[in-house]
């Protein structure tokens, strides 16, 4: 790429004065808040509802905005935007693109990975919204009603193609034919365009001997990489990798946009339960092992409608934001976790039973506990517990499936829960099980031992 001489300047504004001060001030102060930072969670609430009333409310969730979270989020050099990264790796400790889900109100309790079957294209429009509405206020004018400057800028002006990808009838189409193959790839290309300004960022915006450049109204920074690469021949080949990845010759089939053997299944919250080395040797035998001939790492993708239902692939569709449960020992699996609640029991000890709309409801404890474990396919719940249902001619009574922070939990007095209190005060259950702080606020009268 041939560069003219004016190109070789890169120009960086500094961030807005209502930027400055409700959301790096409050971060950087001598004693920061603990919790959500709710200064700096209005102000960004405030940028989001430009674009339609009550937005955030509708679709973003506040405790997002959780002190350690906006610490990282604000210093790129926390990121791991790198290209190979893994999710599940114990040495990624920094903020992955996926740690920007929980945004979301769906997905506000969701571990830093994929969904199972990915994002839908409408929710992902959702978290695109977010995504440029985050930057966006960096440097925003509230009072003016004019388009943001951002806009135009290097990031901005790419946040928007990412978004306007989300448009076109023909991705809209082959989502829902492919939902995990597109969400993949438009994370994939959201983190490629960040860890290219990431790493500017990181090379030129704080010097160790003289802090943060202080140039007024704008500063000029170094636009070449160590290799000797200029940011924006970089910028261009990213734009060209975008092009060519959403072309309608790509969109006609999910083999075509995306090879299977390319989509990684750690980055999916499936493959907690497909891929980890840990599982016990029996795993290998489980009826939700892929079909022979198709790599045990790779997401299954949805089965045809006339397929038995026998064979459909677990869609997690519950996720507990406050679950009223946390695990005090280690548990490898979901059904690892299920395991523990019930052999900590004591011998001869009744499992809780909560009184619903009169009908006595054991608890769904696969998605009581802390994350990873607060999550349930309600169809393959319900349809265990038919299996398992020695009268067939008596219905069964769906399990209790609880998020603290959604009603009817959330407004249930603390004699609801003297059931599920008793049986966490057993010995042998306070050993593996304890209350989650949403449960402990909800029965204040209880002297917990934490």
């Amino acid at each position: 790429m041939a560069l003219a001489a004016s190109d070789y300047l890169v120009l960086a504004r500094e961030p807005c004065a209502e930027w400055r001060t409700k959301v790096f001030v409050p971060l950087q102060a001598d004693k920061p808040p603990t919790g959500v930072v709710d200064i700096l969670r209005s102000y960004i609430r405030t940028v989001v509802d430009i674009d339609g009333e009550n937005y955030f409310a509708t679709y973003f969730t506040g405790q997002f905005f959780h002190i350690d979270r906006m610490a990282q989020l604000v210093n790129p050099a926390t990121w791991d935007m790198t290209e190979g990264f893994d999710p599940l790796s114990p040495d990624t400790s920094g903020l992955t693109i996926y740690g920007l889900l929980p945004i979301l109100k769906r997905y506000s309790a969701h571990p830093a990975l994929l969904p199972t079957t990915g994002l839908s294209c409408l929710e992902m429009k959702t978290f695109s919204h977010f995504i440029l509405a985050w930057f966006r206020s960096m440097d925003v004018d509230l009072v003016r009603d004019t388009p943001p400057s951002f806009d135009t800028s290097l990031l901005g002006s790419r946040l928007l193609t990412l978004q306007k990808l989300l448009e076109k009838h023909s991705v809209n189409t082959l989502w829902e034919r492919a939902s995990e193959r597109m969400t993949f790839v438009w994370f994939f290309g959201l983190r490629a365009l960040l860890h290219l300004f990431q790493r500017l960022v990181a090379s030129t915006s704080f010097k160790p001997d003289h802090g943060y450049l202080q140039t007024r109204p704008h500063v000029t920074v170094d636009p070449f990489n160590r290799s000797g690469e200029h940011f924006l021949a970089q910028l261009t080949n990213w734009d060209a990798a975008i092009n060519t990845q959403w072309s309608a010759g790509r969109l006609h089939s999910p083999e075509a946009f995306l090879a299977p053997h390319l989509l990684p299944s750690t980055h999916f919250v499936q493959s907690r339960a497909l891929s980890r080395s840990s599982l016990p040797p029996a795993a290998s035998n489980s009826r939700r092992q892929p079909p022979a001939g198709r790599p045990p790492s790779l997401p299954l993708a949805l089965p045809p409608a006339s397929l038995p239902d026998r064979r459909r692939p677990r869609t997690e569709d519950f996720v507990s934001a406050q679950p009223p449960l946390e695990l005090h020992v280690a548990a490898p699996t979901t059904r690892g976790a299920i395991v523990t609640v019930f052999t900590s029991a004591a011998t001869g000890a009744t499992m809780p039973r909560l009184i619903i709309d009169g009908k006595s409801t054991m608890i769904c404890f696969s998605s009581a506990l802390a994350a990873p474990y607060n999550v349930c396919d309600t169809v393959d719940c319900l349809r265990n517990q038919n299996r398992r249902n020695r009268t067939p001619s008596r219905p069964t009574t769906p399990l209790c499936h609880i998020d603290m922070t959604q009603e009817p939990w959330c407004s249930k007095p603390e004699i609801f829960w003297a059931p599920l209190v008793t049986f966490l005060t057993l010995p042998g259950v306070a050993a593996s099980i304890r209350p989650s702080a949403a449960l402990r606020a909800k029965t204040p009268s209880v002297p917990w031992q934490i």
